[in-house]
C-alpha cells in the first residue's frame, strides 16, 4: 500500500478499498485491521529512508520473488544491510503521535484533528 494513497493521492474513498482488501487477504475484518493500524502506531516512529540507494530498487526483492526474506533492504553492505542506518522505509520521518512510548488512541485523533498537507521532507 503507498503511504500517500491510493496512486499516490490522500483520497479516502479511493484508499480505503486497497487497505479492506490488503489486511481482508489476512483474514482481517475492520474492527481487526483498525485495531492493528491504530496499535501499529501507537508506539514508535517512521524512519527516513536510507542514503546511497535511489527508489523502489531500496526496499528489496518483494514477496513474490522472495518469500523468505521480502523487502529485506538494500542499503548498506556487510551485516549491518538493511538494518538499521541502512533501513529502506517510505521516507517519512517522525513519531506517529505525541506519546510513543504511551498506548493510546492519539494516532487517530491527530488524523482526525489536524490539517495535513504533504511536504517534501529534508530526507
Amino acid at each position: 500500500m503507498n503511504p500517500e494513497g491510493f496512486e499516490g493521492k490522500p483520497d479516502l474513498e479511493k484508499t480505503f478499498p486497497t487497505i479492506r482488501d490488503t489486511f481482508g487477504r489476512m483474514a482481517m475484518d475492520d474492527d481487526e485491521t483498525v485495531a492493528l493500524i491504530g496499535g501499529g502506531h501507537a508506539f514508535g516512529k517512521t524512519h527516513g529512508a536510507c542514503t546511497g540507494c535511489e527508489g523502489d530498487a531500496c526496499a528489496g526483492d518483494s514477496p513474490m520473488t522472495d518469500p523468505q526474506n521480502p523487502w529485506a533492504g538494500k542499503c548498506g553492505t556487510g551485516p549491518g544491510k538493511g538494518k538499521g542506518a541502512n533501513t529502506w522505509t517510505s521516507g517519512f520521518e517522525g513519531s506517529w503521535s505525541q506519546t510513543p512510548t504511551t498506548w493510546n488512541n492519539n494516532y487517530f485523533k491527530n488524523l482526525v484533528n489536524y490539517e495535513w498537507s504533504v511536504t517534501d521532507g529534508p530526507g
